[in-house]
């Protein structure tokens, strides 16, 4: 009986301190990731503009014909690749919605994008008469409108995978001059590209969040952004009123990469 006593208070301290434990359990607070929220980010971006110059006839017999040789001093120096490292900062908003391990999310966010790239380049082109080119790359401001796929680890980490639309205002110039010698004066031609145009490229990227509390999570994420080309054209005056001369067209294709860390609030 003693040991059948001992036996059913053993079993009963034992059936206490796992319900004890249970209650513990179910009392650990989980982070919930549903729900809109708003924040602030700041990081670095690196900009590549990859500039192409083409100065060419028209292929129009009415309009005016360059030389081979006036085609090669125009084509002569080119831009390539123009890179720069900057600064970003901004704000965003977004809503989450947690299905078990699995967070579905949209963000929209605005904020500093001040690229300005420029390149200079001289030279002569047929070894005596000088030719240069200008160019500069610009914008401002940077807008994105993402989706994001998240997984959540552990009870307060969230890992995502984002993608969407990216929106910026890019400002193109260049400005090409050749000069030589017609007759006893020295001629020189110029030909200005000018153009301002709104973006709208893609953006693909990662990160990670991390819950302080109910209210308060930070993170990082990486993204890359593509926001396709921009042209601008300009031409010689043709032999009549009406006609074009040979034209010369600029493009720009404008890639950049951003990291940045960001503190959300969630509302």
């Amino acid at each position: 009986m003693r040991v059948l006593g001992g036996c059913i208070l053993a079993g009963a301290a034992a059936l206490a301190s796992g319900t004890a434990l249970a209650a513990d359990v179910e009392t650990v607070p989980v982070h919930d990731w549903t729900g809109f929220y708003v924040g602030a980010y700041g990081g670095a971006a690196w900009a590549d503009a990859d500039v192409e110059d083409d100065f060419h006839n028209t292929g129009n017999p009415d309009d005016g014909v360059a030389t081979e040789d006036l085609l090669a001093a125009f084509n002569v120096l080119q831009h390539g690749s123009l890179n720069e490292t900057l600064g970003v900062y901004g704000i965003q908003a977004g809503y989450n919605v947690q299905l078990q391990s699995i967070v579905l999310g949209i963000q929209g966010d605005f904020g500093s994008l001040d690229i300005d790239l420029d390149d200079h380049q001289s030279g002569f082109w047929n070894g005596v008469d000088p030719v240069t080119k200008d160019v500069a790359v610009k914008t401002d401001w940077l807008a994105t409108i993402r989706g994001r796929l998240g997984f959540v680890p552990s009870e307060n980490l969230l890992i995502y995978a984002t993608g969407g639309l990216a929106i910026t205002e890019v400002d193109l110039d260049q400005q090409s001059s050749v000069s030589t010698v017609g007759g006893p004066i020295l001629i020189t031609l110029t030909l200005d590209v000018s153009e301002t145009k709104t973006l709208l490229g893609w953006t693909v990227g990662t990160g990670m969040e991390w819950a302080i509390n109910d209210r308060w999570s930070f993170g990082a994420e990486y993204l890359h952004i593509d926001f396709g080309s921009i042209s601008g054209s300009d031409h010689l005056p043709g032999p009549v009123e009406g006609t074009s001369g040979p034209v010369i067209d600029t493009d720009a294709d404008l890639s950049v990469d951003t990291v940045r860390a960001f503190l959300n609030f969630r509302l």
